[in-house]
């Protein structure tokens, strides 16, 4: 390992040994969160150690509370952003649309209840076709079908599918 290198990592224990606390109180007075905090003040140490060779030894202090103060502050900048899609969400969506929400997971346990009772090849088809994003040829093909005889068993299922749900 060369001096340089040497000199530098003795910089960093340094700094690292003396000031962590220091930091850490900082960020954390600013996010109100430990885990953020800690790894606010170790990645402004790695970037310190990255940035080294074009900072003067003065200035590595400030450079390591302006590195975490900026972190913290886009931090905190993103949190009100969530906080106020929340919020907007929370305001957003009423009752009504709770009930929505039930009646639609009710109806999609229901189609899945009778896709479970239809053949397994049609169950095959229909997974391919439309969670899989399947073409009927290519579907045709993994069976040694033809493309009709998958477009029968499509037709067949939404057929039973629409007689659950009373859809003409």
């Amino acid at each position: 390992m060369s001096e340089g290198v040497k000199d530098k990592r003795k910089v960093i224990e340094r700094l690292f040994n003396d000031k962590y606390q220091q930091l850490f109180y900082y960020a954390y007075d600013l996010t109100n969160d430990e885990e953020v905090s800690k790894d606010f003040v170790n990645e402004a140490f790695v970037s310190l150690l990255e940035k080294m060779d074009e900072l003067k030894e003065e200035r590595l202090d400030g450079y390591l509370f302006v590195s975490i103060r900026n972190r913290c502050f886009s931090h905190l900048k993103k949190q009100r952003r969530e906080d106020r899609y929340r919020d907007y969400c929370l305001t957003t969506f009423t009752e009504e649309d709770e009930d929505y929400w039930e009646t639609m997971e009710d109806r999609i346990k229901k189609m899945n209840e009778e896709i479970e009772q239809m053949p397994e090849r049609t169950q095959f088809i229909l997974k391919q076709c439309y969670f899989e994003d399947h073409s009927y040829k290519e579907v045709a093909n993994m069976l040694g079908i033809t493309s009709d005889g998958v477009k029968h068993h499509i037709m067949k299922a939404f057929q039973k599918l629409r007689m659950l749900f009373n859809v003409k």
